[in-house]
């Protein structure tokens, strides 16, 4: 992927009946080609991919930097 994008969007009131395992979201990947792709997840799926999304955004960044993520992080912390 050549870039990433999110958009979130509140969710209406929930119905009454309404259970968590109920619960998509969906996340679309505009590809660097002009393709798309889409993927339907549960809460913790997404959760775990917004987690790999969020690591390689941080690589991206130190990449482009000069800094390794391992000398950003003894940066944090000194």
């Amino acid at each position: 992927m050549n870039g990433i994008g999110v958009h979130l969007r509140l969710l209406p009131a929930l119905a009454e009946d309404f259970r968590p395992g109920d619960f998509r979201i969906v996340v679309t990947f505009h590809l660097a080609d002009g393709t798309l792709g889409e993927a339907e997840l549960k809460p913790h799926e997404a959760a775990g991919l917004m987690s790999e999304l969020a690591k390689a955004i941080d690589r991206g960044n130190h990449a482009a930097s000069g800094i390794t993520p391992r000398e950003a992080r003894e940066n944090r912390h000194a």
